[in-house]
């Protein structure tokens, strides 16, 4: 019983450091949008800095999740949340890269991106949706509120393939153009990419929870 306990105590731990990371993930994303929409340097710069937060709890839960696999005797049920915890961050510390990238986007531009910034504020508000739905899923063990996460990759996928479309033709129109299109198709890929780590969180949790490896 005592070991029971004590193995409650620190997947209790490692759970709300997991809710950590995920929620300082989503204000990258928040920043790094918010960066390139107003055109703030030091918004991006801090960006940039404050991911070793996110890359420092990556390490620290993978060593927690580490010590209780060799000395808790974890039943099945612990075991998937154990693996799925490990995988759920490499994840969420994916996405913060790619938030990271777009902060440097951001540093490097010699202007602001504008009106384009339209078209990825409603990727990067999706993304950050489907995260903050998945961050839900995990805390209450929802498996519907997970499948309901992935689905909106979808809809990214889509804005994905539109703005790709837009940039193209707007380089057919205006050669001259292709100096600031790169780092924009570039935004919007990170963007994409971003999407598809959340769908994998979401798999995580479904397996977790009913030991399953699909969401549809």
């Amino acid at each position: 019983m005592k070991l029971r306990a004590n193995l409650d105590r620190r997947m209790t731990k490692i759970e709300h450091r997991l809710i950590k990371m995920t929620s300082l993930v989503e204000q990258s994303i928040t920043r790094c949008m918010m960066s390139l929409k107003d055109n703030d340097d030091r918004l991006a710069i801090s960006v940039v800095e404050d991911d070793r937060m996110i890359d420092q709890l990556e390490m620290n839960i993978e060593k927690n999740c580490v010590n209780v696999i060799s000395l808790q005797q974890p039943i099945a049920s612990d075991l998937r949340e154990i693996t799925a915890i490990l995988k759920i961050i490499t994840d969420l510390e994916r996405i913060g890269d790619y938030s990271v990238n777009i902060a440097k986007i951001q540093i490097s531009l010699d202007k602001g991106m504008g009106e384009e910034t339209r078209y990825l504020e409603a990727m990067g508000d999706t993304t950050r949706v489907m995260l903050q739905k998945a961050l839900a899923s995990f805390i209450e063990k929802d498996i519907e509120l997970a499948r309901e996460a992935a689905k909106m990759d979808q809809q990214v996928d889509d804005m994905y393939e539109e703005y790709y479309h837009y940039q193209l033709e707007r380089l057919m129109r205006d050669e001259s153009s292709t100096e600031d299109l790169v780092p924009l198709l570039f935004t919007g890929r990170y963007l994409e990419r971003v999407g598809d780590h959340i769908v994998n969180i979401c798999e995580r949790i479904i397996y977790m929870v009913e030991g399953i490896n699909e969401y549809y």
